[in-house]
């Protein structure tokens, strides 16, 4: 039995290496590909919603307000809330992660 496997495994090795997928060429007909050679435009500008500020209250410095910027798309108020709530609990969950465990890209 392992040597039917194995030489399964060696056939199937040894028909890709003489015979090459098409995967490329599959999708550039299915269209998820632009054909080579062709030049690739650039996507539409979109901003997405983005926490832009906080304030503070004074009086009661755990009592703070988010300043949000809605960005370019239109959403409903149920999915807005969501979305906003999402944004909000990132930022704190930024503030609870130690400085030295945090990955910022350039």
């Amino acid at each position: 039995m392992r040597k039917l496997t194995i030489f399964f495994v060696l056939l199937g090795f040894l028909s890709s290496c003489i015979i090459p997928p098409h995967v490329g060429a599959q999708l550039s007909a299915v269209g998820l590909m632009p054909e080579p050679g062709k030049s690739v435009v650039l996507s539409p500008r979109f901003t997405p919603a983005h926490l832009k500020g906080m304030m503070i209250d004074p009086a009661n410095p755990f009592k703070f307000d988010f300043i949000i910027a809605r960005g370019d798309e239109v959403i409903p108020d149920e999915q807005k809330n969501a979305e906003y709530t999402k944004l909000v609990k990132y930022f704190l969950a930024s503030l609870a992660v130690p400085d030295v465990e945090q990955w910022v890209t350039h």
